[in-house]
């Protein structure tokens, strides 16, 4: 690549505007971050409380987590599509097929096995 090419790409528009926003999303997405780890400790005391995880941020999680997604996929340049805000935020019906794919484990199925040292048989 010639110096002349090189210049060409630097003064380049869209180049630069899509590091614009790169910058917008690396903080949206550090935004996504707080409020996922809200997500987890709220979820984490609904089912502390009632040993069932809340419905709603059940959906919501998994709609986050498609969205932190789809920014790390634009930052990565895996894809030229933006995430929300210009495009629609990820649907509750994708969302839900996502989690009837998901096996959920329920608290009560939970089993602990005992610990064995395999030392303490010799």
């Amino acid at each position: 690549m010639s110096d002349s090419e090189v210049v060409e790409n630097i003064k380049q528009k869209k180049t630069w505007l899509r590091g614009v926003f790169m910058l917008l999303f690396v903080v949206l997405y550090s935004v996504a971050e707080i409020v996922m780890l809200a997500v987890v400790f709220l979820q984490f005391a609904f089912s502390l409380f009632t040993r069932n995880p809340n419905t709603q941020l059940t959906r919501f999680g998994m709609q986050l987590s498609t969205y932190m997604y789809s920014v790390f996929r634009f930052l990565t340049f895996n894809t030229e599509t933006r995430p929300f805000p210009f495009e629609p935020w990820p649907q509750a019906d994708s969302a839900d097929q996502m989690l009837a794919e998901a096996e959920i484990v329920e608290p009560e199925s939970l089993e602990i096995e005992p610990y064995e040292d395999e030392h303490e048989k010799l």
